[in-house]
């Protein structure tokens, strides 16, 4: 069965943290496809910034 797990962050080394995690508590996974888009969102200033997400599609 195909699922999906989704990441967010606003800082590379933050998302590239919760990812590596993620694969090391997972390593029976099969990783089928990953996707990234980026967003503009805004922080609790009102100022832009940028949003990453990454998602990883696995067969469990």
């Amino acid at each position: 069965m195909y699922q999906v797990r989704i990441f967010e962050a606003g800082d590379a080394e933050e998302l590239q943290v919760a990812l590596n995690e993620w694969f090391g508590e997972h390593p029976e996974l099969e990783i089928v496809r990953i996707t990234q888009s980026e967003s503009a969102v805004a922080d609790e200033d009102g100022d832009l910034c940028g949003n990453t997400t990454v998602s990883v599609f696995y067969k469990s």
